[in-house]
């Protein structure tokens, strides 16, 4: 929990998402984290910190301990 006081973004999915449509491929998650990454970084030339957490399959809430973590 620690990393999610640290990041600047958190991304918060449901783990079925990133499975890759293409084996061998990443999902699409994961390419958004890199994408997203390395194009704040490109704007900004600063170092982004992103936090994912993947929810499990049918969890429509987050948990309350991760909204904790988040900086207000």
């Amino acid at each position: 929990m620690e990393v999610l006081k640290e990041s600047d973004i958190f991304i918060n999915y449901a783990g079925i998402d990133d499975q890759p449509v293409i084996e061998g491929r990443q999902g699409w998650v994961s390419q958004l984290h890199r994408n997203l990454e390395l194009r704040l970084q490109q704007l900004t030339g600063e170092a982004i910190r992103i936090a994912r957490h993947p929810g499990q399959l049918g969890e429509s809430r987050i948990d309350e301990r991760l909204l904790e973590c988040l900086p207000t």
